[in-house]
């Protein structure tokens, strides 16, 4: 959408690009995606599924929306941003097609599945993962005006007088009107502490889904690392209430019958960002380094707790975590046939394939 991650596909006004089309693109990719995804389970089913047990899903990265007011266009908006960031994907995986409202609104831009390529897609999924960090606001831009600054974190996506999909059909922000955060602002933009998030995206799964199997593939804190400085990265206290307000908020979806199966802390964003915000963006390294003193000290997060206890990653030296780095700073730059990749992923695969 904004070119920034190869093939650097972007137009205006999402970013200056040599090529590409913002608006049509990412509807072709998802679309390709899909079909791709379909074929490969189908071989794999056919073969190996009965044999081995094992599953196949597909992995949704959601924030939750909430209206930014009480007005219907805004609750509207809201329900709008959900169904065009995961029904999107999810939809046709487990019906055959995309929603009625992106049919709606896209026309001839949303390619059509035929009927071979519904039947072939529908039900091919056994469960769904959910990456999920974090709830933004959401306000109507079809029915109301919307204006806004482009350069504003607090309002990455904003509204050009243009009724796209993407960019104008609705705001998302991380403050309301009276300028009050939806949450605690984390280290990353757009990212704030909004516990109850996590319970309403998977309710929201739940309902419209049949209840599958969910797998929460993703879950983290961001430190603020401009706050926070040598010693004071060990205390992790920020994320350990995260992670207590977070898994109390899945835990209430559970108790209400929600089919999850799993949670996972992730260390996705800390691939995207190759390391460069912070020692430990993430939930990934446990421990922070001290090169004058050549010693690694442990996070708050890996101390057991008897009230409740975070399974992480194990920590590493200090020399596996720069030899890591290193690799992955490499690797990002240069292309990697998918066999040497997946000879390095054995030479450390506390790291690499995961975090590629």
């Amino acid at each position: 959408m904004k070119g920034i991650f190869p093939p650097s596909h972007c137009s205006p006004p999402f970013g200056k690009c040599s090529s590409g089309n913002s608006d049509t693109e990412p509807l072709l990719i998802i679309h390709n995606s899909i079909l791709a995804h379909a074929k490969a389970v189908k071989l794999y089913r056919h073969h190996f599924q009965v044999g081995q047990g094992g599953m196949i899903g597909m992995v949704a990265s959601a924030y939750m929306y909430k209206p930014i007011t009480d007005d219907e266009a805004d609750i509207k908006a809201a329900a709008r941003a959900l169904t065009f960031h995961v029904a999107w994907l999810l939809d046709p995986l487990v019906y055959g097609d995309y929603p009625t409202e992106m049919r709606e609104y896209h026309g001839k831009k949303l390619p059509k599945f035929s009927p071979e390529e519904s039947k072939l897609i529908k039900n091919s999924i056994d469960f769904i993962g959910l990456n999920h960090y974090s709830t933004l606001l959401v306000k109507d831009c079809l029915l109301s005006n919307c204006t806004c600054n482009m350069n504003d974190n607090n309002n990455p996506t904003c509204s050009h007088g243009e009724n796209r999909a993407i960019l104008g059909f609705l705001l998302t922000a991380g403050q309301n009107e009276d300028g009050a955060f939806v949450g605690d602002p984390m280290g990353m933009p757009g990212l704030y502490v909004v516990p109850q998030g996590i319970e309403e995206i998977v309710d929201y799964i739940k309902k419209r889904y049949n209840n599958m199997p969910i797998f929460v593939t993703e879950n983290g804190y961001a430190s603020i690392d401009k706050q926070e400085e040598g010693y004071e990265l060990v205390k992790d206290i920020k994320r350990i209430k995260y992670h207590k307000a977070y898994l109390a908020s899945l835990a209430r979806s559970i108790s209400s019958l929600s089919n999850v199966v799993s949670h996972t802390t992730s260390d996705t964003a800390l691939a995207i960002l190759l390391y460069s915000a912070s020692a430990e963006l993430l939930d990934t390294v446990f421990c922070f380094f001290d090169f004058h003193e050549i010693k690694e000290l442990p996070y708050f997060t890996k101390k057991p707790d008897t009230d409740f206890l975070i399974l992480g990653h194990e920590a590493q030296s200090a020399s596996q975590y720069t030899l890591n780095m290193l690799l992955l700073l490499l690797l990002s730059r240069i292309p990697i046939p998918g066999t040497l990749l997946m000879y390095l992923s054995l030479l450390h695969p506390m790291r690499l394939l995961r975090t590629l």
